[in-house]
């Protein structure tokens, strides 16, 4: 793999706060012929689910969106459904309110 190649790919994964270092690292070493495996991809909740176990309605989910305080991710496996990691869910309701990927 050309360097410029690597550094693009590193950046453009360093934009996208759903992808943890680890996950980066073993995209790279995959991509250079060193593949190990993937670490497991974070449990995604739905809009629905998120509102259930917040207690909100879906207005308060996407103004804490639009706030920045929650972000949506896609869920694995679809091309237009988002939702949100459990993770950070669940560290919203222990009092956890800042920015974040939701």
């Amino acid at each position: 793999m050309m360097a410029n190649t690597k550094s693009a790919l590193v950046a453009i994964m360093a934009t996208d706060p759903t992808v943890t270092a680890e996950q980066r690292d073993a995209a790279l070493a995959a991509l250079e012929g060193g593949a190990k495996p993937l670490a497991p991809l974070l449990p995604v909740v739905k809009t629905s689910e998120a509102q259930r176990l917040l207690g909100v309605k879906r207005t308060t989910i996407w103004s804490l969106r639009k706030a920045g305080v929650r972000v949506p991710v896609h869920v694995p496996g679809s091309k237009r459904a988002r939702g949100f990691t459990r993770e950070s869910v669940e560290a919203y309701l222990k009092g956890d309110k800042t920015r974040g990927v939701a």
